[in-house]
């Protein structure tokens, strides 16, 4: 019971530490003054619709009977995706001219430490994650996480 109590705990601090990240992510991004070409959105929702097309298919359905079940088109789909996706280039922009700009980069250490990590998460060994996953993907992921923390510890505690 006190294990569930703990992990109750935890899943809350995390969220709300997710929630304060997001927040302070969306200040920047609404201060962030860029054109963004229009292809880099399209991009990102066609992304984003083969990702659900593929969730589809993993539970058996597969994209064009979704959206007969739903009475829409695909663009109509598509267009559901547009916003969002809109606003993952923008945060991707923002935090990539961090990383430039704060010269932010991953070194090995941390690179290993997070293959560790991933190996304890899918019970796997070290040299599988290595395999499947790219070590410029890793270390992609390791300089937008370190950029996020750049803007939580450089924002104005009220």
């Amino acid at each position: 019971k006190e294990d569930l109590k703990k992990q109750i705990a935890e899943r809350k601090e995390a969220n709300a530490k997710t929630d304060f990240e997001n927040q302070l992510i969306e200040q920047v991004v609404e201060n962030m003054e860029v054109e963004i070409p229009e292809c880099m959105n399209t991009q990102k929702c066609d992304e984003m619709v083969q990702d659900y097309s593929y969730r589809l298919q993993m539970q058996g359905l597969d994209l064009n009977t979704y959206l007969q079940y739903l009475g829409q088109t695909q663009e109509q789909f598509k267009e559901q995706f547009m916003e969002g996706a809109k606003q993952q280039v923008k945060v991707k922009l923002a935090l990539d001219a961090i990383v430039k700009a704060e010269n932010i980069e991953a070194t090995e250490e941390e690179i290993d430490a997070e293959v560790a990590k991933l190996a304890e998460q899918y019970n796997m060994e070290a040299d599988k994650i290595k395999a499947a996953v790219p070590a410029e993907q890793l270390s992609a992921d390791i300089v937008t996480r370190k950029a996020v923390d750049f803007v939580v510890d450089n924002s104005v505690k009220e």
